[in-house]
């Protein structure tokens, strides 16, 4: 009797120390366990590399400009960058130049790929929303073994603090001579049976935390749920129809979802196959200059005026009477100056300027345009084939959870009324019992079959509920 007290005060005791824990309700629950799930991270970090692609491919719209350096030195025999004479000495020059190129035409390619990129990272937000649905589901599988776990714990403990209370009676009841030992010894062993009921069933509820706690990926030893709300009315069928929850899981799962952005980029795919047929154009710009060491130190500048002629006696002559008379020639002194042509000078004077486009016609490529556009075409009849599952795949999941739903709601309604038939007619085995008219292995008969009912009862009614959740869930009404 005094280990069975102090059973009893353990049990209360835990269940005190239990409640300071603040509980969770089932949103919680999810939320924290989206938070913490490490998959996700994995695909958000993939969804922020994607919108980085989408930046790049934006940006290889734009014309490229790039900057060149070079500095030379040469001995021998070499062409003069500045005089494209050949010379025979030791030169030091220098090439520096700009160069810009744009593609102004390229059949769709680039706009393209800017869709496909836009679209991969649809495609990985998709996959998230899809991950989180299903640890969602996961979380509500969890959350109700733990409730399911608690009631169950509760009947057990009141199966137990029932057979002690019988026990109590019968212990009075021998004292007055009214019961024999033998009554006495087959509770007692009843109630070693309960003790051990109630320890599986604590260990059955610790085993549930856990596996809730393992979803959520919260590093801790226990939790405590908030129950408030989510014991519903048993007795109430589901209220919506099968084909609304049916439009409505096709309409708001991922999963479609992420196979319908699928056939959209297989249709960009035969896009980009068919691009290879068509022309491209590029535009470039090339600017540039050099420096040269063997250029002159000076170089004549002209100032635009016009130029001036002057006479002046050459070294030539004609004889005339025999004498020798120098000829006279008019010289053409061009208008201007002479400048020191040093480096910046010599750079700005050899600058120049080149500006092109190229175009390319494809004319035959080993029919490799035809092979990529036939395989684009199969990827898109491949992927509207997979949509077709995917969505198929759903109306079929739901259809079974409807049904689970279905016969869960039967079960409980059967099992209840066996309840209510088992109650009736243990209330009079117990009143037999009591006046001594019954033995007690029969009483232990009767009340072993109405505790396993009442039991049954409690897991029907989770079982109904989780599959209500769980229609709910695919209804997005979660």
């Amino acid at each position: 009797m005094f280990r069975i007290s102090v059973f009893v005060l353990l049990l209360h005791t835990i269940q005190g120390f239990s409640q300071t824990i603040k509980p969770l309700t089932l949103q919680e629950c999810i939320s924290k366990a989206l938070a913490n799930n490490l998959q996700t991270r994995q695909i958000q970090y993939q969804i922020q590399e994607n919108e980085s692609r989408i930046i790049s491919s934006k940006f290889s719209q734009y014309p490229n400009v790039n900057g060149s350096f070079s500095q030379n030195f040469a001995s021998g025999r070499i062409i003069d960058p500045f005089t494209n004479v050949i010379i025979n000495q030791n030169t030091n020059y220098q090439n520096l130049g700009i160069n810009s190129s744009v593609v102004v035409f390229e059949g769709g390619v680039l706009r393209n790929n800017i869709r496909l990129n836009e679209l991969g990272a649809k495609s990985s937000q998709q996959e998230l929303n899809a991950t989180k649905e299903n640890i969602k589901l996961k979380v509500i599988e969890a959350f109700f073994q733990v409730l399911n776990a608690q009631e169950q714990l509760a009947i057990t403990k009141k199966i137990f603090e029932s057979s002690t209370f019988q026990l109590n009676r019968i212990e009075t009841l021998l004292k007055e001579g009214m019961a024999s030992k033998a009554v006495l010894f087959d509770i007692q062993a009843q109630i070693s049976g309960e003790e051990l009921g109630v320890a599986n069933a604590e260990s059955a509820l610790e085993y549930a935390k856990i596996v809730l706690l393992q979803v959520m990926n919260e590093n801790k030893t226990t939790i405590e749920i908030d129950t408030k709300n989510m014991v519903q009315s048993t007795t109430e069928p589901y209220s919506f129809p099968v084909n609304a929850v049916m439009q409505s899981a096709i309409g708001t799962q991922s999963i479609v979802d992420v196979a319908k952005t699928k056939v959209e980029i297989s249709e960009i795919g035969i896009d980009l196959a068919e691009a290879s047929n068509k022309p491209s154009v590029s535009a470039n710009l090339n600017m540039g200059t050099n420096y040269s060491s063997a250029a002159p130190d000076q170089r004549f500048v002209s100032d635009g005026k016009p130029s001036k002629f002057i006479e002046s006696k050459s070294n030539d002559y004609v004889l005339s009477n025999g004498q020798k008379q120098n000829i006279i020639k008019q010289v053409e002194v061009p208008s201007g100056d002479f400048q020191k042509l040093g480096y910046t000078n010599q750079l700005g004077y050899n600058f120049s300027t080149i500006v092109g486009f190229n175009v390319r016609v494809p004319i035959f490529n080993a029919f490799d345009s035809k092979i990529k556009i036939q395989q684009a075409n199969l990827s898109k009849l491949k992927a509207e084939n997979e949509l077709n599952i995917t969505q198929i795949q759903v109306k079929n999941t739901v259809a079974l959870a409807y049904r689970n739903m279905q016969t869960a709601y039967l079960k409980l309604g059967l099992i209840n009324k066996q309840l209510a038939a088992l109650e009736v007619a243990f209330d009079l085995t117990k009143k037999k019992f009591e006046e001594g008219n019954l033995s007690s292995l029969e009483y232990t008969l009767a009340k072993n079959n109405i505790d396993k009912v009442r039991v049954s009862v409690v897991q029907a009614k989770y079982e109904y509920i989780f599959r209500t959740k769980v229609l709910d869930f695919y209804a997005d009404r979660i």
